[in-house]
């Protein structure tokens, strides 16, 4: 059955839904836009005394310009209903005075690539995988970080399927950058030996490294990594990772099962010794 609301032709249903959020936005407002009291106490309830949030000011003013999806009307921060933690970011569900629900997302979002459907992705998300790179810090100490700015943390699920997702990027700029290192030396190498020849003699130095430190008596890293650097430019220009270890595998085995098709990393099945051979 079909209702006229303010002009337009809405299903009974809807129109009995936004006559109750409008009235309810009617006893939250007064005439010159302060707030009265059972607004303020629902407001207080979303957001606690000393809660911090990460937000993009630009992305969240513009959305709130942008107005009503419905009417087009200014919408307002102090008007939000309820919010959506998504790890880092969060939606704000703002209640306009037509009585449209309004989802205004505290930044910017994208989609993962590799996959054909997925649900919005905060960028700040991907962004604190991309830190934890950079620093070294754990799920652990990122969040005990978050904790004590009275950030609210996010989980170790989430963190780990951000990892996956920035680990791609990461490693295709590494090999571009790498292929560019190689480019210079032979450069830098033909200029050297000024000789005319297709097969230009490239002198490297090699290094390598394991996760866990030895003692001197006993070798027993899961992993370790090998470098080839430059002679001429220092930079490097190949580089191999070897692990003994996949949680995975490991988690499968223990239970006596083959493990299904995965992005395993375990490519090492001698000795810790010889990561770097």
């Amino acid at each position: 059955m079909m209702a006229r609301f303010k002009g337009r032709f809405v299903r009974q249903q809807e129109k009995d839904r936004r006559v109750q959020l409008s009235e309810l936005v009617s006893d939250r407002n007064v005439a010159d836009h302060t707030k009265n009291t059972e607004a303020t106490d629902t407001y207080q309830s979303i957001w606690l005394p000393g809660e911090r949030r990460i937000f993009e000011p630009y992305q969240v003013s513009k959305d709130l310009k942008a107005g009503c999806t419905d009417c087009g009307s200014t919408l307002h921060i102090t008007d939000i209903v309820t919010k959506t933690n998504c790890g880092l970011g969060f939606i704000m569900y703002i209640l306009c005075e037509c009585g449209s629900m309004n989802a205004i997302k505290s930044g910017k979002v994208h989609h993962d690539a590799a996959k054909f459907k997925t649900r919005p992705i905060f960028d700040i998300n991907s962004k604190a995988a991309i830190a934890m790179y950079d620093t070294g810090l754990g799920e652990h100490k990122t969040n005990r970080f978050l904790a004590d700015l009275n950030i609210p943390g996010i989980s170790a699920s989430s963190l780990a399927k951000r990892e996956k997702e920035v680990s791609r990027s990461i490693k295709k700029v590494t090999d571009e950058s790498l292929d560019r290192s190689l480019e210079e030396e032979k450069n830098a190498s033909f200029s050297s030996t000024n000789e005319e020849t297709e097969n230009i003699p490239i002198k490297i130095k090699y290094d390598m490294g394991w996760q866990k430190r030895g003692s001197g008596r006993k070798y027993d890293s899961m992993s370790g990594v090998g470098v080839a650097i430059g002679n001429e430019t220092g930079k490097v220009l190949e580089r191999e990772i070897r692990s003994k270890n996949c949680r995975t595998c490991s988690y499968w085995e223990g239970k006596g099962t083959e493990a299904a098709h995965h992005d395993c990393p375990r490519n090492w099945y001698g000795t810790s010794k010889g990561h770097g051979t």
